[in-house]
């Protein structure tokens, strides 16, 4: 960030964010300027065993430095027709990386504010330095409350009891029942007045322009105050009183020692997913400010967050955490605190989980997967016995699923009732995920001994790979179909036919591969990922903006994934050797280097518009996104290259 002018507001809608996360799934995250557009920006937002979703608390802390008469306030917040205060004017400098950092000019004074969550417990700590002040000088803090789910907003209303349950230089709130409880340190030596006030119908236009509501109150339950030295440290903390002790803090990090090489930098974008909010319980949240813990996604993500990095250890108790949830042999797409509320409405979760297992197995040995391997079992008999309702094997090896009118892949936009990309029963990449799970198990059981499971399963892996080719390969367009009904194939041009290219066990020749590896780079791949449609389909959409329905049109239907950019270079090593391979990924990986400093400082955004400039859109911080980045990175080392 430029140093050396101040911080004007240019749009009311986001264009940068930041974003700070700890191990409990918590987060903060807002703008440079500090101004909230959506309503997920905010400094503490919780994740806690009692909520499924996660819980935003803090809004903001606003400042105000008060000099003789004059009261500089450091704080901004957007109104429907004003901006108050104007705390953004005053701002010098501002830092993301390793956590926010805010320099204000006021006068002669200078002004540092530095946000810092706790690793392990609900908790956030803003520390300042105030330096270039008067005696008699003042500084105030005014903290604005929420508590509420993330995704709703809050009115002003009765049932908030702003009253302290104790003050000192430790205040303690409860807002509302049933909410827990919240503390707020302040400075010793300071002063609480309490002097409890509604901020009313604060405005987040990024909410606006997605078609959600936009108003919200924000209550302040009084001021902190504290005199000041001419030069002043001091720390404010606030966090929920049952996580813990809330003033063990992770010490910053040593700026002279950390590197921001490409790497690097992805490599504490991914630290942001996993969490660890308990000693046996290990996961991923799959992309920041709205999405919370999905099987699909963490699988997918596990071998960049965890195995390309060497962390084998991690990548266990993620397996382990979702393989003690099976519900019916299939392991949940979407977790929650027990198996009975957690949703299997999906058929490839439980695949990439025997993915992710197989990829653990390569990396750490047998041995390392053994605790896994009745999973691996007890979910290829749950599809192939009709344990779940609209998924089961059908006699010809190929792998139904059908939940109509719910979708059951990845490509899961759901508008007015119905799957936007209605795949079903039989999608491209959920067959070729289904074979190399089945040629995976064949392998566990000779190893364990197993002959009656190879008895069962290899006829039908037999089956299975010569009915895809008969199913799914277009002779006159020499590439896969996207799905098949049962009847005919559906010949939407999409990515998922790579997935049959980049698995261990593939069903696809070379020839066949390499003419739809030369389809998709001309029709498919751009600089951030690959389309999720062809462009010349009518049913293409270059954008996905505007509202719910507007952007769910258009997320699977021409969007830009760059997750998707991990099976690509797979696929290419697979069918066109090392050499491709090595120029493919410095060809997909340069891009992201920018996109680093762009949308959210340090992250990867979940898609991208499919036509140029390629607007990043979707959550700003998506773990996928990050995890197949760093595995490609990962890879091209394997290659002899150096990203």
């Amino acid at each position: 960030m430029d140093g050396e002018k101040p911080y004007g507001l240019i749009e009311r809608q986001v264009e940068t964010e930041w974003l700070l996360a700890n191990r409990q799934g918590g987060f903060a995250m807002g703008c440079p300027d500090r101004a909230p557009r959506r309503k997920y920006h905010g400094l503490l937002t919780v994740r806690t065993p009692q909520y499924d979703d996660p819980h935003h608390v803090l809004a903001e802390v606003g400042e105000a430095l008060s000099i003789g008469e004059r009261v500089y306030e450091l704080g901004v917040f957007h109104y429907v027709d004003a901006i108050s205060p104007n705390g953004h004017e005053l701002l010098q400098e501002f830092k993301p990386e390793p956590f926010p950092v805010w320099t204000y000019r006021c006068g002669d004074a200078l002004v540092v504010r530095r946000l810092r969550m706790h690793d392990y417990a609900n908790a956030v700590r803003l520390e300042y330095e105030i330096s270039g002040v008067p005696p008699g000088s003042r500084f105030s803090l005014f903290p604005y409350f929420t508590c509420r789910n993330a995704h709703d907003l809050q009115s002003e209303n009765p049932s908030l009891d702003g009253r302290p349950l104790r003050k000192g230089s430790q205040v303690l709130f409860r807002f509302y029942n049933g909410f827990p409880e919240i503390f707020i340190k302040a400075p010793e030596g300071g002063s609480f007045e309490t002097e409890g006030f509604w901020n009313r119908r604060v405005a987040y236009f990024e909410e606006l322009a997605r078609g959600y509501g936009f108003l919200e109150d924000l209550f302040c339950p009084g001021a902190f105050h504290q005199s000041l030295d001419q030069r002043t440290v001091l720390a404010f903390e606030v966090g929920l009183t049952e996580e813990g002790d809330p003033g063990r803090f992770t010490p910053p990090e040593d700026e002279a020692e950390r590197s921001d090489n490409f790497v690097a930098r992805l490599e504490r974008a991914a630290d942001a997913f996993l969490i660890q909010p308990g000693p046996h319980y290990a996961s991923a949240i799959a992309g920041y400010p709205w999405f919370g813990e999905w099987g699909r996604d963490v699988f997918i993500s596990l071998d960049g967050l965890t195995l390309a990095r060497g962390r084998l250890d991690p990548a266990a108790r993620m397996l382990a955490t979702f393989s003690s949830r099976l519900r019916k042999g299939l392991v949940p797409n979407v977790l929650s605190k027990t198996p009975e509320h957690s949703d299997t409405n999906s058929v490839d979760a439980s695949l990439w989980f025997i993915r992710a297992v197989q990829r653990l197995e390569a990396v750490a040995g047998a041995d390392r997967v053994a605790s896994f391997e009745d999973t691996v079992f007890d979910i290829l008999e749950a599809m192939r016995s009709h344990k779940h309702r609209g998924i089961h094997v059908r006699p010809s090896g190929l792998l139904y699923a059908s939940s109509m009118p719910k979708p059951l892949t990845w490509m899961d936009a759901f508008v007015d009732g119905q799957a936007v990309t209605p795949r079903s029963p039989f999608a491209v990449e959920v067959n070729a995920l289904f074979y190399n799970a089945i040629m995976y198990g064949l392998k566990v059981a000779a190893r364990r001994g197993d002959q009656d499971f190879d008895e069962s399963w290899r006829p039908l892996a037999a089956a299975l790979k010569k009915l895809f080719i008969e199913a799914f390969w277009l002779p006159e367009g020499q590439y896969l179909a996207d799905a098949h009904s049962g009847f005919d194939p559906d010949l939407s041009f999409r990515p998922n036919q790579l997935i049959a290219l980049a698995l261990p066990y593939r069903m696809i020749a070379k020839a066949q591969g390499r003419a739809i590896l030369k389809q998709v780079r001309a029709r498919l791949l751009t600089p951030f990922g690959l389309r999720s449609l062809d462009p010349d389909d009518p049913r293409y959409r270059p954008r996905c903006e505007g509202d719910v329905q507007a952007r769910d049109l258009a997320y699977h239907q021409g969007s830009v994934w760059p997750w998707l950019l991990g099976p690509y270079i797979d696929a290419t090593l697979n069918i066109e050797g090392k050499a491709a391979a090595k120029r493919e990924i410095i060809r997909v990986l340069e891009p992201f280097r920018a996109h680093l400093d762009d949308a959210c400082l340090g992250q990867v955004s979940e898609i991208f518009d499919g036509d140029p400039p390629h607007a990043p859109r979707g959550a700003p911080a998506q773990a996928w996104s990050v995890a197949e980045l760093l595995r490609i990175a990962a890879l091209g080392r394997e290659l002899g290259l150096d990203p």
